[in-house]
Formats: C-alpha cells, sequence, structure tokens
C-alpha cells in the first residue's frame, strides 16, 4: 500500500474526507475498536488549496476580511507575511486531525469537540486565504515536518488512544495558535489581519479551554481503579494487622 504524504495537503485532505464520510458507516461498537482500521487512499484525488478546501468549509460561508480586492498588489510587513503563512499551517493540520478524529475517536466529547473544530477553523481558514489572494501571498503548498508527522502517528492508533493522543496535541497546538493570535492582535501593522486575529483569537481560546477539560477527563477515566475491600466503607473499621508471629530458631 502506498504510503500517504501528510505533508501534502491536498492527498491529507482526500483521506481525511473519506474518513469523516465513512464514520456514518459504523456502528458505535465498530467505531471504538482496538485495532486502526485501514484508511482510503488518495491517489490522484484533487481538493482546493489546503487553507480553505470547499470539502470542510461551512455552506455559504465566503468569510472576506474587509474589502481589499483580490490582486490589489498591497505588501505586508515580514512578520504579517509569517502569520498568514503559520496560521494557513496550522489550521490546515486541525481541519485535518478532526476530520481523522470523526471517523477514529471513541470518545463523544472528542468527536463533538472535532466537529466544533471543523466548522470553527474552515471559517477562520476561508478569511485567512481570501485575505491572502488580496496580498498576493502564496500559501503554503505543504504541511511542515512537525505537523506532518502528527497526522501520521494519528494515522496509526483507533479508539481510546486516538482520543489521548489527539487532545494532546490539540492542548500544544492551540497553546501556540492563541499566542500567534494573540501577537497578532496586539502587534500586526495590517489592519486586517489584526482584525482577523482579535475574532478569531476567542475561538482558538475556546479550543484550548475545551482540549484542557476533555484531556482532564481522559486522564481520569485512566486512573486505576481501587480494588474491592481495599478501602473501608464508611463508619466500618479498618482491617486489623495481623501480628507477627515469631520464627523457629534456625537450626545449624
Amino acid at each position: 500500500m502506498k504510503r500517504i504524504d501528510w505533508k501534502n495537503p491536498a492527498a491529507a485532505t482526500a483521506v481525511a474526507f473519506c474518513c469523516s464520510v465513512a464514520f456514518a458507516q459504523y456502528s458505535p461498537a465498530e467505531r471504538i475498536g482496538t485495532s486502526p482500521a485501514p484508511v482510503p487512499g488518495a491517489e490522484g484525488a484533487t481538493v482546493p488549496h489546503p487553507a480553505g478546501p470547499a470539502a470542510i468549509a461551512p455552506e455559504g460561508a465566503t468569510g472576506v476580511v474587509g474589502t481589499t480586492q483580490p490582486g490589489d498588489g498591497a505588501e505586508l510587513a515580514q512578520a504579517d507575511r509569517r502569520f498568514v503563512e503559520e496560521a494557513a499551517r496550522s489550521g490546515t493540520a486541525e481541519v485535518l486531525a478532526s476530520q481523522m478524529a470523526l471517523h477514529r475517536a471513541s470518545s463523544p466529547a472528542v468527536q463533538q469537540f472535532a466537529q466544533r473544530m471543523i466548522a470553527d477553523h474552515a471559517m477562520i481558514n476561508d478569511q485567512l486565504r481570501m485575505l491572502a489572494q488580496s496580498r498576493g501571498i502564496e500559501l503554503p503548498a505543504r504541511l511542515d515536518d512537525r505537523r506532518a508527522r502528527q497526522l501520521e502517528q494519528l494515522n496509526t492508533v483507533m479508539g481510546p488512544p486516538f482520543d489521548r493522543m489527539f487532545v494532546e496535541l490539540q492542548v500544544r497546538g492551540h497553546q501556540k495558535a492563541v499566542e500567534l493570535f494573540r501577537q497578532q492582535a496586539e502587534q500586526g501593522r495590517d489592519p486586517q489581519l489584526r482584525q482577523l486575529a482579535q475574532t478569531g483569537l476567542p475561538a482558538l481560546q475556546q479550543h484550548l479551554q475545551i482540549a484542557q477539560q476533555i484531556g482532564a477527563e481522559l486522564q481520569v477515566q485512566r486512573a486505576p481503579q481501587v480494588g474491592p475491600g481495599s478501602i473501608p466503607a464508611a463508619g466500618q473499621p479498618a482491617a486489623a494487622v495481623p501480628e507477627a508471629q515469631p520464627q523457629p530458631p534456625q537450626r545449624r
């Protein structure tokens, strides 16, 4: 089987989208399975630009920030340009991971969280794509090595292990995303990019809070349970500790 190139958002988006479609074909018991399920191939698939794939964008959402027309040649400061590129990579990876979660996660809370992230990040990605186009900026065509490796690792697990890995990645990823958007909202030179960061920041902060909450709940569920009889019930005395018995003298 040909290995999936997770750096290529075209192939990755097609695979993740196929997973989300296939999700409805499985019963809850089948979705919880303990072994990884095969993922449909994505050879030859074509999708829109990674920062705004139509497959995951809400119907009717345009998300255009401001009124700048495409191709007006407006220039961005280097820091603003870096924000656009990093936000595009981050948003694309979040959507791909979330689409994968619809098929591989076993926790209903994780699945609901993934659905919300797909909707929220699709809107932000669409706004970012339109703004980048108006500035003549070509968004990254491939994911960076770190995010590609994360998606590849997620694709090897299913059920509770996927839940834990997915949430852990979302906590770390959204901590960085929140800081990225906060810095742009406060220090960005382009007014429309500042507006984008200011309007997108609350959603990212909520995502981080939800991921941390789900992560804490998963840790509680994973904690070892105390066996019966190890802790006395209320009002009952603790079991007496047996006295040490004298040992017979050893023969020489």
